[in-house]
């Protein structure tokens, strides 16, 4: 038996969080051969997540979803900046 539809889109829901991790990473080309962007240890890239996940959910939804996880990255990272320069 295959994965349900929620495994497969949490796939995507993971992948789009790896995408955007709070310590330095290796990133290189997203694997879709069609993609120009870069990607986490050269898997898929996150935009590339976000159109998998869009069939499942919605290019609305899913669009939100890797907005607020870009979101969440930034201010982590700005966070981080000030503690560490305290």
């Amino acid at each position: 038996m295959g994965l349900s539809k929620l495994e497969q889109a949490y796939r995507h829901i993971t992948g789009i969080q790896r995408n955007y991790s709070d310590w330095p990473s290796t990133f290189g080309p997203c694997y879709n051969d069609e993609c120009t962007n870069s990607a986490r240890g050269c898997g898929l890239c996150a935009n590339c997540h976000e159109k998998k996940l869009a069939e499942f959910v919605g290019d609305e939804l899913a669009g939100k979803f890797h907005a607020a996880i870009k979101q969440r990255s930034l201010i982590v990272g700005q966070i981080r900046d000030l503690l560490e320069d305290r």
